[in-house]
């Protein structure tokens, strides 16, 4: 009897310690987990960022060439890359970045509606070309290094591993 009551102590005490441990490795798991979360978060929004600057940059090369009906269609897909980025990945950004990303895509709603078709594009100036590749060149200086942050932050977030 005195025994078998040592015996259910021992038991309990194993059980407790297992308890623990189980709830220990949970909880590093998802410490773990929260980690990959942040790390892919990070390398998609500079990715994200990174494609937008490109596109940017292609619009202005397009521009520069007259090539209308493509600098419509890329800056219309410009627009819209901008505006998910800037929802999807607010909430990493400092209210600087936020407040340029905002200018931004003010910038390239104006792009869009200066952007000539049909008759107009042989109407086009010099200098109206040069404002519209101003416009989308500061897109370029806005997501080009907001890329570049998370891209570090994500570098960052591996290295504490």
């Amino acid at each position: 009897m005195w025994l078998g009551s040592v015996f259910d102590h021992i038991l309990g005490i194993i059980g407790v310690l297992l308890a623990f441990w189980s709830f220990s490795r949970i909880k590093k798991t998802k410490i773990a987990l929260k980690q990959k979360e942040n790390e892919l978060l990070y390398f998609i929004a500079s990715s994200e960022f990174g494609a937008i600057a490109t596109i940017a940059t292609e619009a202005t090369n397009l521009m520069r060439r007259r090539e209308w009906e493509s600098v419509f269609r890329i800056v219309i897909n410009l627009g819209n890359s901008l505006a998910m980025a800037n929802g999807a990945w607010r909430h990493l950004l400092t209210d600087l970045e936020k407040d340029k990303l905002d200018v931004a895509t003010g910038y390239v709603q104006s792009l869009v509606q200066s952007i000539p078709v049909g008759k107009q594009e042989r109407q086009v100036t010099d200098e109206q070309i040069q404002n519209m590749i101003e416009l989308c060149q500061f897109v370029s200086v806005v997501t080009g290094p907001l890329a570049g942050r998370l891209k570090v932050a994500h570098m960052t977030a591996r290295g504490e591993e």
